[in-house]
């Protein structure tokens, strides 16, 4: 996004982040393929891009604005969004 930049910390977490999300998807269309749910590691990459948010924060010190949290809260939606995604594959491949 033009005009924002993430602390290099931040941005690392965000990647690896991101990374999992699209072996999560890649994985729901194996799934849907073969009937096989696998487990990822999108929840463990979340805690760690939460992890590296609120250690930038924490440098910056009390009382200074960061513009990460609406950022975060987004990265968890989409966590969120992409548990019920999953979910919905498995209970419609066992069920």
């Amino acid at each position: 996004m033009r005009g924002f930049q993430l602390p290099a910390r931040v941005e690392a977490a965000q990647s690896e982040f991101d990374a999992e999300l699209a072996k999560r998807f890649d994985s729901l269309a194996d799934a849907l393929e073969s009937g096989d749910v696998k487990m990822d590691a999108v929840a463990p990459a979340l805690a760690r891009l939460e992890d590296a948010s609120r250690t930038h924060a924490a440098d910056l010190g009390p009382g200074s604005p960061t513009s990460l949290d609406t950022f975060v809260a987004l990265s968890r939606r989409m966590g969120s969004l992409t548990a019920s995604v999953s979910e919905a594959v498995r209970v419609g491949l066992v069920g």
